[in-house]
């Protein structure tokens, strides 16, 4: 059979979770992603040395599977996630500010949206013109997939995408996934809440005790 080894079966869904990898990497803009410990920069990656043959495998691989004809979608994501976190960012400072002490909720709203989509098409802007992102995950992707798998792997996991079962899992996969998102949301808000209840509510108890605790302490002297 040709899936005989688990591990191939496994890694035929890889290249249809990609784009979701790069999204979840590049969702937030750059000064979210700062390494705070105060440790050395990364020293540049190494790269492996690739076999031909094993290379072209790869790249086959990436042209059968049609990652970057997925770039649009990583970069509607990319923006999507980058305007939010640039509006959390901004909205302390805007709410806070002496001059819009006044000024109604929905004022502030437009003011925030309008300088988060702002912040945000001048970030896009830069991040295109210093980072080739479809060279990117190529290269990534090269890398990855030659240590983890063997040339005759690889090409197996092409055969099976070739195939009308793999030509639908490149298209169905990512609306499952989504879906399975959405749905686990769904199903775990109701645990969740109650989770966050109970613990704002023991929060609440313990500090009415320990309030009762200083009261006390306090009576004695």
């Amino acid at each position: 059979m040709l899936f005989d080894n688990l591990k191939v079966l496994k890694a035929s869904m890889a290249p249809v979770f990609s784009i979701m990898v790069f999204s979840g990497i590049l969702a937030q803009p750059a000064f979210s992603l700062e390494d705070k410990s105060g440790a050395e920069p990364a020293s540049p990656v190494e790269k492996q040395v690739i076999e031909p043959e094993k290379k072209k495998a790869i790249e086959e691989l990436l042209e059968v599977t049609e990652l970057s004809q997925r770039l649009p979608l990583l970069i509607d994501a990319f923006k999507s996630n980058a305007r939010r976190t640039f509006a959390l960012a901004i909205i302390p400072s805007i709410k806070n500010a002496p001059h819009n002490k006044d000024k109604p909720r929905t004022e502030l709203k437009k003011m925030v949206d309008d300088k988060a989509s702002a912040m945000t098409d001048r970030y896009l802007e830069l991040f295109k013109e210093q980072v080739d992102l479809e060279n990117l995950i190529k290269e990534v992707a090269l890398q990855v997939y030659a240590k983890h798998f063997t040339t005759s792997e690889i090409q197996e996991i092409t055969a099976f995408y070739k195939t009308p079962t793999g030509t639908k899992a490149r298209t169905v996969m990512p609306e499952v996934a989504r879906e399975s998102m959405v749905l686990t949301q769904k199903m775990i808000r109701p645990k969740v809440k109650s989770i966050v209840n109970t613990v704002l509510t023991e929060s609440k108890e313990g500090d009415s005790q320990e309030q009762e605790e200083v009261k006390k302490e306090t009576e004695k002297n």
